[in-house]
């Protein structure tokens, strides 16, 4: 399996964010930002870093993560609401290296990152070993450039498109070497 820095803990977090609901901002962490409870992020721009949620997180309206962005879903869910459009990148260098989002293989909830009319266009592996990666919609589409990393994957999606990130990535990539496990 990849081998990646430990999912985060609360003791190790730079800030620590005990909202419910954020909207219309852009996030900037000085380090690591650990949301404590369950949170919905609605149109918000996270800045490179990492942002672990401790209690699951909904994205809606515009999420978008770029140059450097990595989500730890430590415990709880990762949800979109329909009609959301999330985009991120993954760091090419540092601990969360072509990590784009994470999921702790003690953490065996879905992964939602399409439904209805949602779009996503992620560029960095998923590493979620024990969960399942869930995309359905009704009109949506989805970009992947990307190593699913997951137990389960269900795909209802009316435009999917998935290349390889490590292909796309050489250089900077943690694989080394990518197989299709059933």
């Amino acid at each position: 399996p990849l081998r990646v820095q430990t999912p985060v803990v609360p003791s190790s977090c730079a800030s620590t964010n005990s909202s419910t609901q954020v909207s219309n901002t852009t996030l900037t962490p000085a380090g690591i930002l650990c949301f404590s409870k369950a949170v919905t992020l609605s149109n918000v721009t996270l800045n490179a870093g990492t942002y672990v949620f401790e209690n699951g997180v909904t994205l809606s309206g515009v999420t978008s993560g770029s140059g450097g962005t990595t989500l730890d879903v430590n415990a709880g869910s990762l949800d979109i609401t329909s009609n959301t459009t999330l985009t991120l990148v993954a760091p090419t260098s540092g601990p969360y290296n072509g990590i784009a989002l994470m999921q702790p293989a003690s953490n065996t909830n879905q992964i939602n990152i399409q439904k209805g009319s949602s779009n996503a266009s992620i560029t960095g592996i998923i590493y979620a070993p024990k969960a399942e990666l869930y995309l359905n919609d009704n009109g949506g589409a989805v970009s992947l450039v990307s190593d699913l990393i997951v137990d389960t994957l269900f795909i209802k999606a009316s435009t999917l498109s998935i290349s390889s990130y490590s292909a796309a990535n050489p250089t900077t990539t943690p694989l080394r070497a990518v197989s299709l496990v059933e």
